[in-house]
């Protein structure tokens, strides 16, 4: 399926023939499309290296070239520049060969890896918000392309369930329900049933007791004891905790499900606490750890980093301890290739401590390794994080309902579950399209438009397909012929499939995959806007473009699926 880079393969022989400096065999996708469909300018190079006309070079490459039974044109343009055009022929076979195959052609990687994907990092008792939508759905986008390029993966969402804000939550539920059984000496129960808490209410209990930790120090001073005594394994706490962290997770899967995002494991710190504890205690025993200050730290300064605090001097442990323990107990359970952490780029300091300190412990290695991928900040208009009118956090669910609602305002679609489909691929497409590591500005009213670089226009175009499809059933799908050239172009487009996907892998990075399905968007609709199909006399012709689109639309799916974004039949 890789055309490119089956021509590279025999561009490199012709170099090993002649003697030339491999390094310059590859050519690239033309940017004069009107002059030919691959270009190479190894000429130039080359012509510094044996002191020759570029020319002559480009010249001698050509007439071996001329010998390979591909091409319909090869040509030296300009100063030595490498053109060449391919057999229609060629191409109709590569493509005609996808038509029934479930990954367009894309040919799995030889060796499988067991790949980790740390992504999410929600927090119980806080409802998710726009923080959290690019954690999740960049996470989930890997996610998808790993698996297709051929890894096992596993996706952990990483909650924050364990450290002092949960003992924020059971203060603040004290203050709201002071008479709940939990809280009488006598309680032994197995479960919660006097109290009926939702997400809601568990944000106003957080809130209360937040406000109040920060004007009250002795009441802060009872949120660090009754963490303690979560974390030491006090019944009634473990039981309370129980029940809020499962409505907060409950009301998490809800989100993500409507964001089309999915986690193998809802894993948190508590799932961690006593190997962590273990693990201290042996990273004492080894003198990995030092004591500073009453704290256990280790010592990162031959690493030009400042000191990992693993334990604080009240014996409370630290961020490093959870997800140094956490990659410890990934190693022993699934013995990962690779751990991904979808990260927020602000963490970068932290997680370049943990994965020393993990080096230096024996967690990772050369063949278990660890990579930050961190992403930028979705801002609003004024260029800063995006907040509400009244400078709060905008939660990711009321995120998803104005959106809903804009779509509703610029549309006559009634149905509510396609307008809701649109929103999300509005949403997603508009984060997704941007390289993980930049920030950008979210802009509802350009990000929901039927027109441009937006999710909308790419649902949009593929109705349209599905439009034209309908009138033509039981086609055996086969491209025959093409006489314009936006059929060439849109051909050409189609075979960059696996680089683009290969692009996105390497990269850990969803944009590669975002840009090339909606280059593949705007060629169809060059193609849509010249090409008549229902029209056109000559029958075999007609298949032909009919097999087009349906090819189009089939690799449009299948890559909109990788940034996790479904398609809908009607608009």
């Amino acid at each position: 399926m890789n055309i490119l880079e089956n021509l590279n393969i025999e561009l490199l022989k012709i170099f090993r023939q002649l003697n030339l400096d491999e390094k310059y065999a590859f050519f690239q996708y033309s940017d004069r499309p009107d002059l030919s469909d691959f270009q190479t300018n190894c000429a130039m190079p080359l012509c510094k290296i044996l002191k020759k006309n570029p020319k002559d070079i480009a010249n001698l490459l050509v007439e071996e070239l001329k010998k390979i039974d591909l091409f319909d044109k090869v040509t030296v343009d300009g100063p030595g520049f490498v053109n060449i055009i391919l057999k229609n022929e060629l191409l109709f076979n590569v493509l005609n060969n996808t038509i029934n195959d479930e990954k367009c052609g894309f040919t799995n990687r030889e060796k499988q890896k067991t790949i980790i994907i740390d992504s999410g990092g929600y927090n119980i008792a806080k409802e998710l918000h726009v923080g959290h939508l690019r954690s999740t759905i960049i996470g989930e986008s890997i996610r998808r392309i790993y698996k297709f390029v051929g890894d096992r993966v596993i996706s952990d969402v990483h909650l924050g369930d364990w450290g002092t804000n949960m003992g924020m939550v059971i203060e603040g539920i004290r203050i709201k329900y002071p008479n709940a059984e939990c809280f009488q000496e006598n309680f032994n129960k197995e479960k919660i049933d006097d109290i009926k808490l939702n997400s809601q209410i568990l944000m106003e209990v957080y809130r209360l007791a937040n406000t109040k930790a920060k004007e009250d120090e002795s009441f802060m001073d009872k949120v660090r004891q009754s963490t303690k005594k979560l974390q030491d394994g006090y019944k009634p706490y473990r039981i309370l905790w129980k029940y809020f962290t499962t409505i907060s997770i409950d009301d998490a899967k809800n989100l993500c499900e409507i964001l089309g995002a999915h986690f193998e494991l809802w894993n948190g710190e508590s799932s961690v606490h006593e190997l962590m504890l273990k693990m201290i205690k042996d990273f004492d025993e080894k003198h990995i750890t030092k004591i500073s200050e009453g704290a256990k730290i280790v010592d990162l300064s031959n690493k030009n980093l400042p000191p990992a605090l693993i334990e604080k001097s009240d014996g409370a442990v630290m961020y490093a301890s959870s997800d140094l323990a956490t990659i410890l107990d990934r190693r022993e359970k699934y013995n990962p290739d690779k751990m991904l952490y979808v990260v927020d780029y602000r963490q970068s300091l932290h997680f370049k401590q943990v994965f020393e300190v993990a080096k230096t412990a024996g967690f990772l290695d050369i063949n278990h390794t660890a990579e930050h991928c961190p992403f930028g900040t979705m801002n609003g208009k004024d260029g800063k994080p995006f907040k509400t009118r009244s400078g709060d956090t905008v939660k990711l669910r009321d995120l998803i309902d104005e959106t809903i609602e804009k779509i509703t305002e610029k549309s006559e679609i009634k149905d509510q579950n396609t307008i809701k489909k649109i929103a999300v691929a509005c949403i997603k497409f508009a984060d997704l399209v941007n390289y993980r590591e930049s920030s950008y500005i979210f802009d509802m009213d350009s990000f929901t438009s039927y027109e441009g670089k937006t999710g909308a226009y790419l649902l949009y175009n593929i109705v349209r397909i599905n439009s034209i499809l309908s009138n033509y059933q039981n086609i055996n799908y086969k491209i025959t012929e093409i006489r314009t050239k936006e059929e060439k172009d849109l051909l050409i487009e189609l075979t960059k499939f696996s680089q683009e996907i290969l692009a996105s892998y390497d990269k850990k990075a969803p944009n590669f995959i975002a840009d090339y399905v909606y280059n593949l968007a705007k060629k169809f609709s060059s193609f849509y806007n010249v090409c008549q199909i229902n029209n056109e006399i000559n029958e075999d012709y007609k298949k032909s473009k009919i097999s087009l689109l349906f090819l189009t639309k089939k690799y449009m799916e299948t890559l909109l699926n990788l940034l996790g974004i479904e398609t809908a039949e009607k608009m």
